[in-house]
């Protein structure tokens, strides 16, 4: 789960949110926040690049189902109304 008021870092260093193994990641790698209820994702800086879609961006808006490339690991962007419950977010991330 994204924290909606704060910075969400993704990368292999353990002082990111969402701590990746992939070697083609960045320590810090990108940066989710959320602007006026619309997610974005920032490069910060990283050796590989961001893509979204394919596409490499420095800065790109998510929208639901957006597929957001780090190295060589992809994940698939999911904005819901409500929280997921625990079970959901596990099934989810499968």
């Amino acid at each position: 789960m994204l924290d909606d008021a704060r910075q969400n870092r993704i990368g292999r260093g353990l002082e990111c949110d969402i701590v990746l193994t992939d070697p083609l990641a960045s320590r810090i790698h990108a940066i989710l926040t959320c602007e006026d209820k619309s997610w974005w994702v920032r490069d910060a800086g990283s050796r590989n690049g961001t893509h979204v879609g394919g596409q490499k961006y420095d800065e790109a808006r998510l929208a639901d189902g957006s597929v957001l490339r780090i190295g060589s690991t992809e994940f698939a962007f999911r904005q819901t109304a409500s929280p997921l419950a625990e079970a959901d977010a596990i099934e989810a991330c499968w």
